[in-house]
């Protein structure tokens, strides 16, 4: 297992170093404007991979497939893997990246969630209240009040109606939007404060390594081979 993973990882790590990725273990990533862009390859019966984004300005400590979805490509571990690969790098390169590159910032990244839910599903497999969510503290971060206040009641609209989860994951996203609704009181130097702060405490969970490469103050930034 440990050994096609790493076959199929330094199959692609040339075409993705290339692109400005690095790697940690069979995960590929690239940090732009506080976003978290990722290609994994996974394992969990049959191979495959997946891409995902994580808004490093949203509370969060691992990589997790969230905003994103697997590749339609597989492979059962029988035969050759040439062809598993191929198809990879292929998606990569003509669906996955150009993707990335269309929202590589938060206002661009807003900008899509805003689309209606079929064309945004074409790309995030997840609840559609995920997208509304994602978009209030985007637009929070953006100092958006329209976009920010339609997304907050979008979510809670989407909420009140789900029946596929728990409740006390509802009450979790409810709290989280009734933080944010008191955020957007706060000036909007605080508001700028309050994400910089979320940022680095993103990147000191998927980075341990990070936290010692603060001062004091926390002002020491991070070194560029970690990116």
């Amino acid at each position: 297992m440990a050994s096609e993973l790493k076959t199929i990882s330094e199959a692609i790590k040339p075409v993705l170093s290339d692109l400005g990725y690095r790697r940690k273990g069979n995960t590929f990533y690239r940090i732009v404007n506080n976003l978290m862009f990722c290609i994994m390859v996974e394992h969990p019966g049959l191979y495959y991979a997946e891409y995902h984004i994580n808004p490093l300005y949203m509370p969060q400590n691992q990589v997790y497939l969230n905003y994103g979805k697997r590749f339609q490509a597989w492979w059962d571990g029988n035969g050759d893997v040439t062809d598993f690969i191929s198809q990879i790098v292929a998606d990569i390169q003509e669906e996955i990246v150009p993707f990335f590159q269309r929202i590589n910032s938060a206002s661009s990244l807003l900008s899509f969630l805003q689309q209606d839910h079929s064309s945004v599903a074409s790309y995030f497999k997840c609840p559609h209240f995920r997208y509304s969510f994602l978009a209030a503290y985007t637009a929070l971060m953006l100092h958006d009040s329209e976009s920010f206040h339609s997304a907050v009641s979008e979510t809670r609209q989407s909420l009140s109606v789900t029946t596929s989860f728990a409740r006390s994951v509802v009450e979790k996203i409810e709290a989280e939007l009734n933080n944010l609704e008191k955020i957007e009181q706060f000036p909007a130097a605080e508001i700028d404060q309050h994400f910089q702060s979320q940022t680095l405490q993103s990147l000191q969970k998927l980075f341990p390594k990070y936290k010692k490469q603060q001062s004091g103050d926390g002002s020491k930034p991070l070194k560029k081979s970690m990116f």
